[in-house]
């Protein structure tokens, strides 16, 4: 945000969301759910940014499984481990 405090209209959605998935990983850590794992694809790209700005960790990867506009991707799992 450009003046680092007053959320953009358009931007307020967006916060909301990302606030909703960061409560859902604090309660469910918080009650014992150890860790979180989530999968997607070395193309999507937004994605990726998304867990990482989560917390989410690069846990396993596996070259070339996908396929898109002739194209070879990696199946990536993230991790979102609770501290113990």
């Amino acid at each position: 945000m450009a003046n680092g405090d007053i959320v953009p209209r358009t931007d307020e959605k967006k916060l909301m969301e990302y606030d909703d998935k960061m409560y859902q990983i604090v309660y469910r850590t918080e009650h014992g759910l150890k860790d979180i794992y989530i999968q997607t694809w070395s193309g999507n790209e937004r994605m990726i940014a998304l867990a990482k700005k989560l917390g989410f960790v690069e846990f396993k990867r596996k070259g070339g499984i996908r396929i898109v506009n002739e194209e070879k991707y990696d199946a990536i799992t993230y991790i979102y481990k609770q501290d113990s």
